[in-house]
């Protein structure tokens, strides 16, 4: 679960293992079997991940990593529009 940062705002601590942060809607959505998921598209899943990025206290960083949802450009539009890039490694499958 992804924590209030101290630094104040409306910023919350990524959760972290071994040394890496990491952040996801699903943690800010307690769900359980019974309900259903939820199924963002185009424009919405972009604002979404920005709000995510934007929301998360971080910290210093060397890396960030990403996960993006196959498919739809929009995520990775906003990703890419959202935070200054150095450099990219793209893993994709068939």
């Amino acid at each position: 679960t992804m924590e209030p940062s101290p630094a104040g705002g409306r910023l919350v601590l990524p959760v972290e293992h071994n040394g890496v942060r990491f952040a996801s809607f699903g943690f800010k959505r307690p769900h359980s079997n019974d309900e259903p998921t939820i199924a963002m598209r185009g424009p919405v899943a972009g604002a979404a991940a920005r709000r995510l990025l934007n929301a998360t206290d971080w910290g210093e960083l060397d890396y960030l990593l990403v996960d993006l949802p196959p498919g739809i450009g929009d995520v990775t539009l906003a990703v890419a529009a959202e935070i200054a890039i150095d450099g990219a490694v793209v893993i994709t499958t068939p």
